[in-house]
């Protein structure tokens, strides 16, 4: 896991409306680094059994900021899933 775990981090949409999200991890898969959170809200939330994370594939944009992207495509998604559940597996052990 990262060392910046759990760190919070807020976002600004396109609306400009700010939201929070705690950082769970980040990862390396297929040659690009993801950011795994969730929102902060949903923490929050007693009702919910299972927090739904966001990933977002972190990018260099023209100006060498680091952009963050949300992944949308299945296949992309599913694969850093996987990648995840492998490596929280690995640390359970």
């Amino acid at each position: 896991m990262t060392e910046m775990q759990n760190e919070l981090i807020t976002l600004v949409d396109e609306e400009g409306n700010e939201h929070q999200f705690m950082l769970l991890d980040i990862i390396n898969v297929r040659e690009s680094d993801y950011a795994i959170m969730v929102a902060t809200d949903e923490l929050a939330d007693d009702e919910a059994d299972e927090q739904e994370a966001v990933i977002f594939r972190i990018e260099e944009n023209e100006n060498g900021q680091q952009t963050l992207i949300v992944v949308e495509e299945d296949d992309e998604w599913e694969a850093v899933v996987a990648a995840w559940e492998e490596l929280i597996g690995l640390e359970d052990e």
